[in-house]
């Protein structure tokens, strides 16, 4: 259920960078985070599944990634699960990224709540309190309760240079921030 929550999260967030069933043959994925990285118990998990997402993250803004790379990892095929996601914007202009990348983060701060499809999961948004990334970033946690049991899902959107990441972490609330802020660094840290 949540790999399909944060499936519709991750596309409407990102500016075009949707999640693949396989690795790319891109550039992109040599910058993306390694199993040798994750904790012990850690593997890699393909996220199938497709939905919709309604409310004020749905718009696309910006440019459309010219290339695009993803991986998931999960703590022992379960939560907590980790998602990495990076796009490259080609000839299109730093200026161009950068206003798209700044009219997504806005709408963000505006956005209370979203709809997703399937089972009609309402994910509540807010901004965290989180160091900045990059030349440009911001942080939020996405929260829904589903059969009574709260997840949650921490997500920094980052640019540098010409490049945007999304690093997600799900988990039963709350997410350990401590464990995301290291992935998010060791994330970033990878890309050139």
């Amino acid at each position: 259920m949540y790999r399909v929550i944060a499936l519709v999260i991750v596309v409407s967030l990102s500016m075009g960078i949707v999640p693949s069933a396989g690795a790319s043959a891109s550039k992109l994925s040599n910058e993306l985070l390694s199993i040798n990285q994750m904790p012990i118990g850690w593997s890699v998990v393909h996220l199938a599944g497709s939905g919709s997402v309604s409310g004020c993250i749905s718009a696309q803004v910006g440019p459309k990634p010219s290339t695009k790379s993803t991986v998931i990892f999960a703590d022992g095929g379960g939560l907590p699960e980790l998602y990495e996601g990076l796009a490259s914007y080609g000839s299109t202009s730093v200026a161009t990224i950068q206003n798209g990348l700044h009219k997504k983060i806005e709408a963000l701060d505006h956005c209370q709540r979203v709809t997703t499809s399937g089972k009609k999961t309402t994910v509540h948004i807010g901004r965290m309190s989180f160091p900045r990334f990059g030349n440009q970033s911001a942080a939020y946690v996405f929260t829904a309760a589903t059969n009574g049991v709260n997840d949650e899902l921490d997500v920094l959107v980052a640019r540098v240079g010409k490049i945007v990441a999304v690093v997600m972490e799900a988990d039963i609330s709350p997410v350990n921030v401590s464990q995301f802020q290291g992935f998010v660094v060791q994330a970033l840290a990878k890309m050139k």
